[in-house]
Formats: C-alpha cells, sequence, structure tokens
C-alpha cells in the first residue's frame, strides 16, 4: 500500500482520500437507479439478435431493456460490453390491428472495454435518451418492435421533445443528471466480468493516486492537485463502490500517510 510523505506544500494523501469519498459518496446520492423501472409487474421482451430474424422473448423488463440496448450497439472489436438504463416512464398503446405495444423511454448508456495488464480500458460507448416499444404476443412475452434515438445535431432537443411524453421531457434532455451514476454501473459491471480483484483495483487507485499527488508541487490546495489530474481523479470516481472500499481499508490499516 501506499506511504504519502511529501514536502510541506503537499496536501496530505487523506485529503485526497477524503476527498473522493465524499465525490463518489455524492455520485451515489445522485443517481436514480439504474435498471429500476416505475412499473416493474410490466414484463418487456429481448432484442432479437443482429445476426438472425428469429424473434427472442423475455419474462422480465430488466433483461428486456438489457438485451434491447446491447442488441442495438453490438460489441465491436472490444473484450466486453455492458450497459446501464435508468427507465423514465412506460406508455401502453394498441396496434391497428388490435395488439398491445408497450413502450419505454428510458436514459440508456452502452460502454465497452478492453482487458489488459490487470486492469481495464473504455474502448467505446454512448448515452442517450431512447424509447424501446416493443409488442405483446398473447402469452404475454414481448417482443422488440422499435428502437427509438433522437436525431444528431440541431435536431437532438426538438427529436426528443417531439417522441417523448411533456412530463418527461426534462429528465429526457438532461443526461448530466444520469451520467456519472451510470458510468459507475458500467464499471462495476466489467470489474465483475472480467474477475479483477481487490488487489487489481487498489493496484489501478495507486497509480491513479500517485499521478495526482505528483504536481503542482508549489501548491498545499487538494483541489489544485485533483484539478491538474481531472481524467484520473475522474477514473477514481467511476470505480465507485470499488473505491470506497479501498479508501475506508486504507483507513483500517492505517497506511497512506501525509502531513
Amino acid at each position: 500500500m501506499l506511504n504519502y510523505k511529501f514536502r510541506d506544500k503537499k496536501p496530505s494523501f487523506w485529503v485526497i482520500v477524503i476527498a473522493l469519498i465524499v465525490c463518489v459518496s455524492l455520485a451515489f446520492s445522485m443517481m436514480t437507479d439504474p435498471k429500476i423501472a416505475q412499473n416493474p409487474s410490466q414484463n418487456l421482451s429481448q432484442n432479437p439478435s443482429n445476426d438472425t430474424d428469429e424473434i427472442q422473448y423475455s419474462d422480465t423488463l430488466e433483461d428486456a431493456v438489457s438485451s434491447a440496448i446491447l442488441g442495438q450497439n453490438g460489441l465491436g472489436y472490444s473484450d466486453f460490453a455492458t450497459e446501464s438504463h435508468v427507465i423514465l416512464g412506460t406508455e401502453v398503446g394498441e396496434s391497428d390491428e388490435g395488439n398491445i405495444i408497450v413502450t419505454v423511454f428510458a436514459m440508456a448508456m452502452n460502454m465497452e472495454f478492453d482487458y489488459s495488464g490487470g486492469w481495464l480500458l473504455e474502448t467505446g460507448g454512448s448515452h442517450m435518451p431512447v424509447a424501446i416499444s416493443f409488442n405483446v404476443n398473447e402469452k404475454e412475452e414481448y417482443s422488440l418492435k422499435e428502437y427509438w434515438m433522437p436525431i444528431d445535431g440541431s435536431g437532438y432537443g426538438p427529436s426528443i421533445k417531439e417522441k417523448f411524453p411533456s412530463g418527461l421531457y426534462k429528465n429526457a434532455i438532461d443526461t448530466q443528471k444520469y451520467v456519472y451514476g451510470q458510468i459507475m454501473d458500467c464499471y462495476d459491471d466489467a470489474i465483475g466480468h472480467g474477475k479483477l480483484s481487490d488487489a487489481n483495483v487498489g493496484n489501478r487507485i495507486e497509480e491513479l493516486l500517485e499521478i495526482i499527488m505528483s504536481s503542482p508541487i508549489e501548491s498545499s490546495s487538494s483541489q489544485a492537485y485533483i484539478d491538474e489530474h481531472y481524467i484520473e481523479y475522474r477514473e477514481i470516481v467511476f470505480i465507485g463502490r470499488h473505491a470506497l472500499d479501498y479508501c475506508f481499508s486504507e483507513f483500517d490499516n492505517g497506511t497512506g500517510t501525509g502531513l
């Protein structure tokens, strides 16, 4: 573990760690619980895979929405793809043929990762409001009907306003409200999928802290160190609960001494 002893102007290791705890905790508190629907009694469908015309079904809302998002974005050339979604609302309608149609309005994120040297690397992803419609059959099974995404460029906001119910528009347009929590959710999935150990997580956090604590050497302000190395600081925040576990472990072990 780390043992920091710096010249007088450097902030304490614990000041940086406490700032991390506060930031990660705030990110958790601001999260709308990903993958939890407003109406969990509804069952939605899996997205058909990109390489087959066979309709696939799901008995749960979470599997349906997850599969639709992952099916839409695909894996590409990365080692692992995952998703996080926040369901903002649902609508139930009927087709001209009398079939039930369920539309889910959600904030959807997908992220892709590669694994190397005991850690993970982001390789791609997207984050946007989506509207996913499902057909319901007589067995109350659901199949994907439409996956709607907003128009790029100047049509982005107007297309969301036209597609989403008026009561959901404000949340749909505010992607920043959800982004930290959803990235943390994806990192958690990627860490689990890669079977990265506490040691792997700890080693990566220590690497990032070494960089953060390296400069600016003339400043005693912890915020100055964070500002200069914001990308590294942000990655620790994205590690989420695993970062909190590391910080609390450092407290318990009494390591990481500073001024």
